[in-house]
């Protein structure tokens, strides 16, 4: 099914030279708008057609309608040295979440799964309050036999425009769109470097001249930055999809290697955000901690165990009755763990999970159209190195220390990281008393020494963090 748009982006109106009446939208999605068009397929083909394609018939409608209610309109101020660039429109930003909590297996984050697909869009739009989507005409297809693999050349439409596929998604434009460009997010498999890949570009005309016959090279450009409400926004990372010299009627209906960004680290999460999702998921880390150090628990004392069976084989009869009763101690410290681990994966689960979301960030898009791709280029240079002292400034911040020229200087280490170093020592160390103290030997007096240490150390943690201590 194609889900709804998750925010809609705005140019301001006092931007570049657009010919009048036109503006540049972005939207973001779970699935491209018109790349990713499904098919509608007669009733006539049953579920095993329906199967084999994995298509859907789905209409994005009155949810979506919904969700870009809540579109702002950026400033000059807030776009910055943007507005200064030659050959470049600017598409507005708004704010939207990087990461998001989850709480699976066990407590995290991960990038948010809307960061799929941007469709960007210059045209004339209808007001805001007309709903267009009853006027879509989808995609369907004839009667073919079924099994046939010619299914998509076969289907049709009783309008094949760009503007009548943007309907589907309530994106209303008056007339002929000027032009439509999708992109999609491609991420690595550890989610941790992204690139920008080309999925379609439909041009009827170019924005900087009327003529049919002109050529452009184009550049879109993508920001990802740090909210504010001035000119100072720190760029977080920047990426472009070069697509080269075009003219007035290019069609370009899928990827091509050369319409892809290169590979770009994704900004790692902030740390007021880090902070921010500590406090918040404090507890399912808290009990998560100690699930953690019980199952240590029980695979150190089930190797002890497996080396004391080994020696049992060699020993001699006047030590098998000692390794005996060690072995049936271990075995009992593993049952008592397992036993609590079971308790404490019951309390895990019955935690609430709401799910939130964490560091807001800007998404800015930029069109470059200039009159030969090398000036295009030039552009998007220029463009880079203003945004290149801003990177590393930002860069520096998010990894949790001051830039500084001074070699000498040491940077801290991250709060988050003391944090859940002092949560596994505290455990630990809790898991290892519990265990001494059912033995009920002398050893107990020094764990309960470590325990009160560790417990100090991971109140004093939780307190930078801003998190409630253990009593």
């Amino acid at each position: 099914m194609c889900l709804a748009l998750t925010v809609i982006l705005v140019p301001p109106r006092a931007y570049a030279d657009l010919p009048r009446g036109t503006e540049i939208r972005a939207f973001l999605s779970d699935s491209c708008i018109v790349s990713d068009e499904p098919y509608v397929l007669p009733e006539e083909y049953g579920d095993q057609v329906n199967k084999s394609l994995s298509l859907s018939a789905a209409v994005v409608g009155k949810v979506a309608q919904a969700l870009i209610r809540g579109f702002i309109r950026a400033t000059s101020a807030q776009l910055g040295s943007m507005a200064k660039q030659r050959d470049m429109y600017y598409v507005a930003a708004r704010d939207f979440e990087l990461y998001s909590a989850t709480f699976a297996e066990s407590p995290g984050y991960e990038l948010s799964d809307k960061l799929a697909c941007a469709t960007i869009v210059a045209a004339s739009f209808e007001p805001d309050s007309v709903d267009c989507t009853a006027d879509y005409k989808p995609r369907f297809l004839p009667s073919v036999e079924p099994g046939s693999n010619d299914v998509a050349t076969a289907a049709g439409r009783e309008d094949d425009s760009i503007e009548n596929v943007l309907r589907r998604a309530n994106i209303c434009v008056s007339g002929e769109a000027r032009s439509t460009f999708e992109v999609r997010f491609e991420f690595s498999n550890d989610r941790t470097a992204y690139r920008l890949e080309s999925a379609g570009l439909w041009i009827n005309s170019l924005l900087s001249t009327k003529s049919k016959r002109a050529t452009r090279g184009i550049v879109y450009t993508m920001d990802i930055a740090e909210p504010t409400a001035d000119s100072d926004m720190r760029v977080l990372s920047s990426a472009w999809v070069n697509i080269g010299g075009v003219s007035a009627g290019y069609r370009s209906d899928g990827p091509s290697y050369s319409s892809r960004s290169e590979w770009l680290s994704v900004p790692v999460m902030s740390r007021r955000a880090s902070n921010a999702y500590q406090a918040d998921t404090s507890i399912h880390q808290d009990v998560y901690g100690e699930i953690e150090a019980l199952q240590r628990s029980v695979t150190r004392n089930k190797r002890q165990h497996e080396s004391m069976g080994r020696r049992m084989l060699t020993a001699s009869d006047s030590i098998k009755g000692a390794i005996q009763g060690e072995m049936d101690s271990l075995e009992l410290r593993i049952l008592r763990s397992e036993s609590l681990l079971d308790a404490r994966r019951a309390e895990y689960d019955d935690l609430p999970r709401v799910t939130k979301k964490y560091m807001p960030v800007t998404l800015r898009f930029g069109v470059i159209e200039s009159r030969t791709e090398k000036r295009a280029m030039a552009t998007l240079s220029k463009y880079l190195k203003n945004n290149s002292s801003r990177i590393a400034t930002a860069a520096a911040e998010q990894a949790g220390f001051e830039r500084s020229f001074d070699i000498d200087d040491v940077s801290e280490p991250d709060e988050s990281e003391t944090l859940e170093q002092a949560r596994t020592e505290y455990y630990d160390a809790l898991v290892a008393y519990e265990e001494l103290s059912d033995k009920g030997v002398a050893p107990v007096d020094e764990g309960e020494h470590g325990l009160a240490e560790a417990l100090e150390n991971f109140n004093a943690a939780r307190a930078v963090a801003g998190i409630a201590p253990i009593q």
